[in-house]
């Protein structure tokens, strides 16, 4: 990807107010999703539109350091999804803070919902080595 130059919108401060006060807004909506419909499968197209968005976003010098890995191989998804149950179950037995559980009981997250979920097509990491890692402390 080209360098591109950052040229920042000059605007007022009402306009500035404003518009952080609509993305907070907008933020407030977000939320988790965890249910996911394997019947539905992704294009290729979109993901490489979803991957491509993702890797524009904003980094130090405009770098981009990050590494996207696109999965097909339905065993190394096996492999990937049984070491995240593994890290996911060792966070709920001894690593969660209570307020932490507080916080999530009323959710009804908890490990047995996460062995539900599939993983599909992509894996996003910081560090392909991490994901590496996770498959060889889950052996």
């Amino acid at each position: 990807m080209a360098f591109v130059p950052y040229r920042p919108a000059v605007v007022s401060p009402e306009e500035s107010l404003a518009a952080v006060r609509a993305f907070r807004e907008h933020l407030d909506g977000r939320r988790t999703v965890r249910d996911f419909d394997p019947s539905l499968p992704v294009s290729r197209e979109v993901m490489e539109e979803i991957l491509t968005v993702a890797g524009s976003a904003p980094s130090g010098a405009h770098k981009q350091p990050w590494t996207f890995v696109a999965i097909e191989s339905a065993e190394l998804k096996r492999q990937i999804r049984a070491a995240c149950e593994q890290q996911e179950k060792e966070f709920y037995e001894s690593r969660i803070t209570d307020e932490w559980r507080a916080d999530l009981e009323p959710l009804g997250t908890e490990i047995s919902h996460f062995q539900s979920l599939c993983i599909e097509f992509v894996v996003i990491t910081y560090d392909f080595c991490s994901i590496l890692e996770l498959l060889n402390a889950s052996r």
